[in-house]
């Protein structure tokens, strides 16, 4: 048999690897090409799947419990909204993720226990001196050399070490930044009850614009039903030629007018309530808002500028959350103070077990010389920390300078609360006032007009489309009165939210 080179084995090699890879890539285009044509088919075959999963998501929303008889109380809504705020959630959760990091910050470092083993050996020669020895020439006698004993020896030695290292935390910062996380967590939770109650006041808010466009939605229907009749007794005295075309363009247009403005409300309603629906996480399908009760007024005990003030500065979150981070400021500069103060930084033990043994060789002595020793060995340090740079007192001037920051927040607000509450309560007390003239009046008016349109549209001799006419403006009359009714309830609204909290209503 002839030689194979080896150079040919691996040249064949090669081409084997070669093979088995071009195989590969073409049973794997092959099995891409395979499920390409498998797609094709399976498209029709994807809507059912996909309808499947339509109905599955659809049995798997959630299921919603039929409003309450005459709608969902605002305050309710309101609450639900609140409760369903996800800025809120995620201002509590990082008000433990403080509390957390405070633990985190205080706690004590993991000890250290080292281990090690040592060994070794070591060879020390001490070598012979040479000389000569001189000896008087009359004795006819050379110098001499003469040498002294050299001493070497041989020591080999072995032994292991335990060591325990304990990181000691400093109390008296510890105890500072403790309060400080604590402190900083009651300023998140602050912050999530801000959220809160920003949410609670704008869903009552919305419900109060909803409601009003809903009333007037109501009145300008009303007004278009009348419109619509204006114009087909228009229509009719064209036909019959006693009025003019340009009476008869005059109601069309003002018809059309009345129907944009009344979609305009329509539209703007339904956003409204579907932002409530948003807010609040129920369907816009079933929402429905209960009325106001007209009748209900806020106690006169509540309705002082002191009073006022005193539960302002006890319910407000932001006021609240400003005292708490001028709290934590404070905490701060009694840590920075602390830092101050020399501690133990970690303490250290040690035990170390060797043992070794020496021999020694001298020249021109016989035998030698063994010996062995074994020590123990204890240790203990001590590492104190110097706080010399802590001394200079730039983290306490930082400090002392985020509680003057502080500090000034919290008063501008107790400036700023007492003069908003100053405003809301003139604002209230002026358009109450108003809405109490006005409501009198109207129901007044109302009642004596109607009464007098209902005796007169018997008369022959007034026209129909005058009564109606008449009738439209005591519609927009009535209008009027229901804004100023609304703009007495934003009022209360406003009044409630700078004081914190809702106010005891009585009848």
């Amino acid at each position: 048999m002839g030689r194979v080179r080896p150079g040919s084995v691996i040249d064949m090699t090669r081409q084997a690897r070669l093979h088995f890879w071009a195989g590969c890539a073409a049973l794997g285009l092959v099995a891409g090409c395979a499920s390409v044509k498998r797609s094709a088919p399976d498209a029709s075959a994807s809507a059912p799947a996909s309808t499947n999963a339509t109905e599955v998501a659809a049995r798997a929303a959630p299921s919603f419990p039929p409003p309450p008889e005459g709608g969902y109380a605002w305050d309710d809504l309101a609450r639900l909204a609140a409760t369903n705020c996800t800025e809120a959630k995620v201002l509590m959760l990082q008000a433990d993720a403080e509390r957390y990091q405070a633990a985190v910050d205080t706690g004590w470092r993991n000890p250290q226990l080292r281990f090690g083993e040592y060994w070794g050996d070591e060879d020390h020669e001490t070598p012979g001196r040479s000389g000569y020895e001189t000896y008087p020439r009359e004795y006819g006698s050379p110098n001499r050399p003469f040498t002294e004993n050299g001493k070497w020896s041989d020591r080999d030695f072995d032994g292991y070490t335990v060591g325990l290292r304990a990181y000691i935390a400093n109390p008296f910062v510890n105890r500072w930044l403790r309060r400080r996380g604590e402190s900083s967590a009651k300023v998140m939770e602050a912050a999530s009850d801000e959220a809160k109650y920003a949410v609670f006041c704008e869903v009552k808010s919305l419900c109060l614009e909803a409601e009003a466009l809903r009333e007037e939605i109501d009145l300008l229907e009303q007004m278009a039903k009348l419109r619509e009749q204006i114009r087909d007794a228009r229509n009719e005295q064209v036909q019959a030629k006693v009025a003019g075309v340009l009476d008869q363009i005059r109601a069309e247009t003002r018809l059309a007018t009345l129907r944009s403005e009344l979609r305009e409300k329509q539209m703007a309603r339904q956003q409204i309530v579907r932002r409530i629906a948003v807010l609040t996480g129920l369907p816009a399908e079933q929402l429905r808002l209960r009325a106001p009760d007209s009748g209900v007024r806020l106690d006169a005990a509540y309705l002082s500028v002191a009073t006022l003030t005193d539960l302002a500065f006890a319910r407000r979150p932001d006021l609240q959350k400003a005292l708490h981070e001028k709290e934590a400021a404070e905490h701060g500069v009694k840590a920075a103070q602390a830092g101050q103060i020399p501690w133990f930084e970690y303490v250290e033990g040690a035990y170390q077990d060797g043992s070794g043994h020496t021999e020694t060789y001298e020249t021109n002595v016989s035998g030698h010389d063994r010996t062995s020793e074994a020590q123990t060995e204890w240790q203990a340090r001590v590492a104190v920390t110097i706080p010399v740079f802590n001394w200079l007192g730039d983290e306490l001037r930082l400090n002392r300078t985020k509680l003057t920051a502080s500090a000034t927040r919290v008063q501008g607000l107790y400036d700023s609360i007492r003069r908003e509450v100053e405003g809301a309560l003139s604002d209230y007390r002026g358009v109450r006032g108003e809405r109490d003239q006005i409501a009198d009046e109207c129901a007044r008016l109302c009642q004596s007009i109607s009464a007098q349109l209902d005796a007169v549209a018997n008369e022959t001799a007034v026209r129909r489309e005058d009564v109606l006419a008449a009738r439209e403006e005591l519609l927009g009359y009535r209008r009027v009165c229901m804004k100023a009714e609304h703009e007495y309830l934003r009022l209360t609204q406003y009044l409630e939210t700078v004081s914190g909290g809702s106010l005891a209503p009585v009848r």
